[in-house]
């Protein structure tokens, strides 16, 4: 079994936690406020969910997500996202490109002429071509985070709050144990993998990463893909998307 610090648990870091306990390892997560807080990027309850990206590789890590999105609501009793559908419409978003994606990953689209828009929706003004998704919906990013954290916690995760990390120590190996977290008390907690999961404006720990060290950082998209893109694949570089 492997002791892991998860520094930060918003949704990345929640997922992580989850996860690892979910397969039975030792999970400390350590968060400088507390889980979704409004400080960070992980709380409110109405966040996109959606499939169309103009990027086959992001719109299929949103379908492999979706069966785990449904593991995680149903094994936590909470509703997490209300399939309300999404259009996308306008020559920016090319929904004709969109609803090819869609269609060669397998989710369900429906692209409709603008006529046919108009009846469906006469509130809108659409001069074009207009791509119905009616799996997307509406995502509860602060109930989802708390979900994760508390089947991390019923794993036997320790969720410790109002901590600070402020840096990483590592260890030459073979003594790996001797790598350690510190936060802005002073304490430590004795961890050989970081997971670091903060957000964009937090100023993160660094640690140096080498074979010689025995606390090893790694990025928290990567251990969190259980949830969040399921086969455990990732990219390296900016998403190449279109808000």
């Amino acid at each position: 079994m492997s002791h892991v610090a998860v520094i930060g648990a918003g949704l990345t870091g929640a997922a992580t936690a989850w996860r690892l306990a979910q397969r039975g390892e030792r999970v400390t997560v350590l968060e400088q406020a507390m889980p979704a807080n409004p400080q960070g990027s992980s709380h409110g309850s109405a966040r996109i969910f959606r499939y169309a990206y103009p990027d086959p590789f992001y719109a299929s890590l949103v379908a492999e997500a979706r069966d785990h999105w449904d593991e995680l609501s149903e094994t936590a009793g909470v509703p997490l996202i209300r399939n309300v559908g999404s259009l996308d419409f306008g020559a920016r978003r090319d929904p004709a490109q969109l609803a090819g994606i869609l269609t060669s990953i397998g989710v369900d689209n429906d692209l409709l002429t603008a006529e046919e828009a108009a009846t469906r929706w006469p509130g809108l003004h659409v001069d074009g071509p207009a791509l119905w998704q009616p799996g997307a919906g509406v995502l509860d990013a602060e109930s989802t985070v708390t979900a994760m954290i508390e089947l991390a916690r019923a794993g036997g995760a320790t969720i410790r709050t109002g901590w600070t990390v402020t840096g990483l120590t590592t260890a030459p190996r073979p003594a790996a144990t001797a790598g350690r977290a510190t936060t802005s008390s002073a304490a430590t907690t004795p961890d050989p993998t970081a997971a670091t999961a903060v957000g964009p404006t937090t100023p993160g720990p660094t640690a140096t990463s080498s074979a010689a060290t025995g606390l090893t950082a790694a990025t928290g998209l990567t251990a969190a893909t259980g949830l969040a893109a399921g086969s455990g694949r990732c990219r390296s570089g900016p998403p190449t998307v279109r808000s």
